[in-house]
């Protein structure tokens, strides 16, 4: 696939631990892709998370943007409640 847009997006983390367990959650749906249209590359780099979408059109790199930032939202907020549940 040829992309026409590509999107580097970078979110660091409190530390090396906790980008590592995000990052090992996420991974895996870089894998499975349901369309060619867009595709991500996903990077850990110490404690920051690196996406890069290479969509076809804009409603390609809009739906990837959003698919990977719920799934990013939904990792911490199952880190919150399981740390927030062991103290």
């Amino acid at each position: 696939m040829t992309s026409k847009i590509k999107i580097d997006m970078k979110f660091p983390f409190e530390n090396e631990k906790k980008a590592k367990i995000i990052y090992e959650a996420l991974i895996n749906e870089t894998q499975y892709n349901p369309n060619d249209r867009a595709y991500v590359e996903l990077y850990l780099k110490h404690n920051m998370i690196q996406f890069i979408i290479h969509a076809q059109d804009p409603i390609s790199a809009r739906a990837a943007i959003n698919s990977y930032l719920r799934w990013l939202e939904l990792s911490q907020s199952v880190i919150r409640v399981v740390v927030g549940s062991s103290n």
